[in-house]
């Protein structure tokens, strides 16, 4: 009887889980960490993500690396609302002809930012955990061979 009743919901839960990505306090604290990004970051080796928010609300940053007291900009990177969530969205210049590469949020809870994009070849997974309010791990890592990722760990600038 009982696997029969497991049968039956699973289903349903699984799609309710689908769903909690796009309820109104889920997405409340995805904004409230995304927020949290605003400002410099940066880490030992001169690794530099700048983040702020423009007129339309959306994060607005970009990576780049400090050599020799110069500013070198990677890639540009944005955070967008969308109708379906959050979409972490990079253009780095000397990567896929210089498109815009979008993850959307798959994962949020109260100190992670997970974006995803299985379709695109690496990464596919980019992630944000708040150590603490100063203190910020990034991931940046293939889902399907689990040997390719590297990792930041990155202090807020004053």
């Amino acid at each position: 009887m009982y696997k029969i009743l497991a049968f039956i919901f699973t289903p349903f839960l699984f799609i309710a889980g689908c769903g909690l990505q796009n309820n109104e306090s889920t997405q409340d604290l995805a904004k409230s960490l995304i927020f949290q990004l605003e400002g410099q970051w940066t880490d030992e080796s001169g690794y530099v993500e700048q983040w702020i928010i423009d007129d339309d609300k959306n994060l607005v940053g970009e990576a780049a690396f400090l050599n020799d007291g110069e500013l070198r900009i990677t890639e540009k990177l944005k955070i967008v609302k969308s109708d379906t969530g959050f979409i972490y969205q990079a253009t780095v210049f000397d990567q896929n002809e210089g498109q815009t590469i979008g993850f959307p949020l798959i994962v949020v809870n109260e100190s992670m930012l997970v974006f995803e994009n299985l379709s695109h070849d690496f990464p596919n997974r980019i992630s944000y955990s708040f150590m603490n309010k100063k203190t910020l791990n990034v991931r940046v890592e293939s889902v399907s061979d689990t040997s390719k990722y590297f990792e930041l760990n990155l202090v807020r600038a004053k």
